[in-house]
C-alpha cells in the first residue's frame, strides 16, 4: 500500500511541476532532459547499491535482453508524454490535463483483460469514461466579437482538443506497456523476491536511459540549447521532476505486483485526479466550466466502478 500512496503523490505532482516550469519560464525540453538524467543517476545508484551477484546473474540471464525494445518504447512514450502534458497544462490547466491522463486507465485495464488474462473491466465504467472525455474536451462556444477572433478561438480549441486526446492515448499506452513489463517479471521470477526486485531496478534504470536519449534527441532537433540558455533554474527544476518521476516509476512497477490491475489503476487514478484538481483550483486558481465539472465527476465515478 505504501508504494501506491507514494505513486499517487508523485503522479499528482507531474502537472504541477510542469506548470511551474511555465510560470518561472523554464525551458520545458531542457527540464525534461535533466529530469531523465536525474532519474537515470538515481536508478543506477539504487541498482549498483544492491546485491552485486544478483545483478550479475540478471545481466547474464537472457530474460533481460528481450525487454530492451519494450523499455525503449516506454522511454519514448515517457518523454513524449511529458512534452504533451506540458503543452496541455498550458492550454487546459492542471485539473483537466490530469483527469484526461488518469481516465486513460481504461486502456491498460481493457488491454490487460484482452491480452494478459486479467480481470474483466466494468463496461459501464468504460462508457462513463468515454462520456466524461466528451464532456471535458467539448469546447464551449466563445462570444464571436469578430471573424478574426472567431477563427483564432477555433484554432485554440482544436489545439486544446488535440493535446488532451494525445495525453489520453500516450499515457494509456505507456501504462499498459508498464503492466506488460511487470507481468513479464512476475512470470519469470514471481516466487523469487530478490531477483524480481533487482530486475525491476534494472528495468527502471533502462527506461530512464532510453528516455534520456529521446529527450536529448528532441532538444537537439528543436534547437533548445540555441534558443534558451541552460541556467540553474532549469537544472533544479529538472532534478526535482526527475526525483518525482523516479519515485513514480519505481513505486508503480512494485505496486502493480501487489494489487490486481483492475484494482490498482482505479485507486491510483482516483487519488491523482482528486489531489491534482484540488491543487489546480486552490493554488493556481484554475476555473473549470460546468460541463467539465460534470465530466470530471463522471470520470471519478467510472474509476470507482472499476474497483
Amino acid at each position: 500500500m505504501i508504494y501506491l500512496i507514494i505513486a499517487i503523490v508523485c503522479g499528482s505532482l507531474f502537472a504541477v511541476v510542469l506548470r511551474l516550469f511555465q510560470q518561472f519560464k523554464i525551458n520545458s525540453e531542457q527540464g525534461i532532459l535533466f529530469n531523465y538524467i536525474t532519474g537515470t543517476i538515481v536508478s543506477l545508484v539504487t541498482l549498483f547499491a544492491a546485491d552485486a551477484p544478483v545483478t550479475e546473474a540478471l545481466i547474464d540471464n537472457s530474460v533481460f535482453s528481450y525487454r530492451i525494445m519494450l523499455t525503449a518504447m516506454i522511454g519514448a512514450l515517457f518523454t513524449s508524454g511529458f512534452i504533451i502534458m506540458d503543452m496541455s497544462t498550458w492550454r487546459n490547466g492542471i485539473a483537466l490535463t490530469t483527469v484526461i491522463a488518469r481516465a486513460s486507465l481504461m486502456l491498460p485495464v481493457v488491454f490487460s483483460w484482452l491480452f494478459l488474462n486479467q480481470q474483466q473491466p466494468s463496461w459501464l465504467a468504460v462508457m462513463l469514461v468515454l462520456i466524461a472525455l466528451l464532456l471535458i474536451v467539448l469546447p464551449n462556444r466563445p462570444q464571436e466579437r469578430s471573424e478574426k477572433r472567431s477563427a483564432t478561438d477555433a484554432i485554440r480549441r482544436r489545439k486544446a482538443l488535440l493535446t488532451l486526446t494525445s495525453v489520453f492515448l500516450v499515457f494509456g499506452t505507456s501504462d499498459f506497456l508498464m503492466k506488460i513489463l511487470q507481468y513479464s517479471v512476475e512470470v519469470d521470477f514471481g516466487t523469487d523476491k530478490v531477483m524480481s526486485e533487482q530486475l525491476i531496478n534494472m528495468l527502471t534504470a533502462t527506461i530512464f536511459v532510453m528516455a534520456s536519449i529521446f529527450a536529448l534527441i528532441i532538444c537537439l532537433c528543436k534547437g533548445s540549447f540555441r534558443q534558451s540558455r541552460t541556467d540553474w533554474r532549469t537544472i533544479v527544476g529538472g532534478v526535482v521532476l526527475g526525483i518525482i518521476n523516479t519515485g513514480s516509476a519505481a513505486c508503480m512497477l512494485r505496486g502493480l505486483g501487489c494489487l490486481p490491475t483492475s484494482l490498482y489503476y482505479p485507486v491510483y487514478n482516483i487519488g491523482i485526479v482528486s489531489l491534482a484538481t484540488i491543487i489546480g483550483v486552490i493554488f493556481f486558481h484554475e476555473k473549470i466550466k460546468p460541463l467539465q465539472v460534470l465530466g470530471l465527476a463522471l470520470a471519478v465515478v467510472a474509476i470507482a466502478l472499476n474497483t
